[in-house]
């Protein structure tokens, strides 16, 4: 039989932190940014809509192996967004972007926690 195990995440590494204004501005950039048949969607957890992008380059033999060994690196687009909604609009581009409530995604909302605890630095 085979063994399945769970290895999570160990550390998250951030690169980049955007802050959007408003959370429309965050979804014309994701419009406006996105590559032909790549899904739109953002998350929401406690007050803040965001998206996070891996390294802006191909993932090398040393991202790759930093990832097996538990540590993702990203960049961090977000915008506050008091109240969950399904969807935001993107007015210029004619396009609701849906949202995604992930409150219940464990490293996600450590990301969270963490990115507030960064703006009052």
């Amino acid at each position: 039989m085979v063994e399945i195990i769970s290895k999570p995440l160990s550390q998250i590494a951030i690169h980049q932190i955007i802050r959007y204004q408003t959370p429309e501005s965050l979804a014309r950039t994701v419009v406006v940014q996105s590559s032909t048949g790549q899904p739109l969607s953002l998350s929401w957890i406690d007050g803040i809509v965001y998206r996070v992008l891996p390294p802006p380059f191909f993932i090398s033999e040393l991202l790759s192996k930093e990832y097996l060994e538990g540590r993702l690196h990203l960049s961090v687009l977000y915008a506050e967004m008091p109240t969950f909604k399904t969807t935001i609009h993107a007015a210029e581009e004619n396009i609701a972007i849906p949202v995604l409530n992930e409150s219940d995604h464990t490293e996600a909302k450590a990301l969270i926690t963490w990115l507030k605890k960064q703006k009052t630095k």
